[in-house]
This record gives structure tokens, C-alpha cells and sequence, in this order.
């Protein structure tokens, strides 16, 4: 009978020492579990940011498509101005020369180089810089007074082709900010 009191102590203690092992292994899971329930809130709420953020980035993008649709009708319609422009330009049979704030050559009409001996390396150049068939030695300084005053001149003068050319100076106000290099 010993021997089986014996045997049941021992089976106590075993089965203590499995409950004791087993309510050790349930706290180490639990714990596990939390931190693994925090991990899993964490991540939840990373995903709702990344989420805010992918929606905002698809509203800006949106709107950065938006803006370059206009911008390219803005540049397609400015395209089609200039167009026109250049084609009156050169159809007019009106010498035209464009000059800055500076008097620097912006453009000139086909027909300006029958009065003045322009090549396409002129633009940017100074308008002082330039020969001219006139005989009219105060153009520069007449041009001049028209940029400082916006007033305007028409003078008679002779050309070495033509003796009744009427050359004139007359300013065209554009805003600045619609005139990049003025």
C-alpha cells in the first residue's frame, strides 16, 4: 500500500508540476498573444495612414492631371495665337520690328529686312546695333524718346530702294508679366 501511496504522490506531483507548466505556458501565451493583438492594432492603423495618404495622393494627382489638361489647352490655343501671329506677320507687307524695355530686338517681319539688314542671330540684339537703309540719322534716339515717353513718331525719309518711305515708332504697352525678358 506504500508502494501505491507512493505512486499516487508521484502522480500528484506530476500532474502539480504539468498544471504549474501548463499555467506557465498559457501566461506566456496570453502575453504572446497581446503583444501580438498590439502588433495587429499597429498595423491596422498604419494601414488606415497609408490609406489616408494613397487617397490624398490620388486627389493631388488628380488634380495635377486636371491642371495640365488646362495647361495644355493654354499652350495649344497660345500655339495656334502665335501661329496666326507669325502668319500675319508674315503676309502684312508691314515692316514691324518688336523690341524690349532694354530696345533688344524681340522679332521683326519678313519684310522689316528689306529696311534693315536683319539675320536670325539678331534677336536679342540691341536695335543701335543695327544698320538701316534710312536716311534718318536720329532713329535711335527718336526710338528711344518712344520708350521713355510712349509717345509715337512717323518721319519721311528716303531708303536706298524707295524715295517716300514713312518709318515710324510706335509703342505697344504689354504687361509685364505677359512679356518674359523685358
Amino acid at each position: 500500500m506504500l508502494h501505491l501511496q507512493e505512486k499516487l504522490d508521484q502522480m500528484k506531483a506530476g500532474w502539480r508540476e504539468s498544471v504549474e507548466q501548463h499555467q506557465a505556458s498559457a501566461q506566456e501565451l496570453s502575453a504572446f498573444n497581446e503583444e501580438l493583438q498590439a502588433m495587429n492594432e499597429e498595423l491596422r492603423s498604419t494601414t488606415e495612414e497609408l490609406e489616408i495618404r494613397r487617397e490624398e495622393l490620388q486627389s493631388a494627382n488628380e488634380e495635377i492631371v486636371t491642371i495640365n489638361q488646362e495647361l495644355k489647352i493654354n499652350v495649344d490655343e497660345l500655339s495656334q495665337s502665335n501661329s496666326y501671329l507669325q502668319n500675319l506677320m508674315a503676309s502684312s507687307q508691314i515692316a514691324t520690328i518688336f523690341l524690349d524695355l532694354k530696345l533688344r530686338i524681340k522679332r521683326f517681319t519678313p519684310t522689316a529686312t528689306d529696311l534693315f539688314s536683319f539675320i536670325s542671330t539678331d534677336i536679342g540684339r540691341p536695335f543701335s546695333d543695327l544698320s538701316h537703309r534710312f536716311d534718318y540719322p536720329a532713329i535711335n534716339r527718336d526710338t528711344e524718346e518712344v520708350l521713355a515717353g510712349h509717345c509715337s513718331w512717323r518721319e519721311k525719309s528716303a531708303t536706298s530702294t524707295d524715295a517716300g518711305t514713312w518709318p515710324g515708332c510706335f509703342p505697344i504697352s504689354i504687361p509685364p508679366t505677359s512679356a518674359p525678358g523685358s
